[in-house]
């Protein structure tokens, strides 16, 4: 994945990044599971920012920031969508 699409951002374009980027195992990756379940901290959620930013191409700090180690890849994936949305004029 090299480039996030502003249309259709979901749960598996976000379950692929943490695979690709963190090496999260894919039986882990569930729309209900916390970014703790995953092993993701505040600083890997930050670090997560970065990755989303450099593929997208798009500032979303301020709107992730509202993101926590107990949000649920479901959570992120809605709030990701608007952001790069946003970020692009949509």
């Amino acid at each position: 994945m090299s480039e996030l699409s502003v249309q259709g951002f979901d749960e598996g374009a976000l379950a692929d990044l943490l695979h690709e980027y963190f090496g999260v195992t894919a039986d882990s990756l569930r729309p209900s599971a916390t970014f703790d379940d995953l092993g993701l901290d505040s600083l890997g959620l930050m670090e997560l920012a970065v990755a989303l930013e450099d593929r997208s191409g798009v500032e979303m700090a301020d709107q992730l920031a509202d993101l926590t180690p107990a949000s649920t890849l479901s959570e992120a994936a809605r709030v990701i969508e608007r952001a790069v949305t946003e970020g692009a004029g949509g």
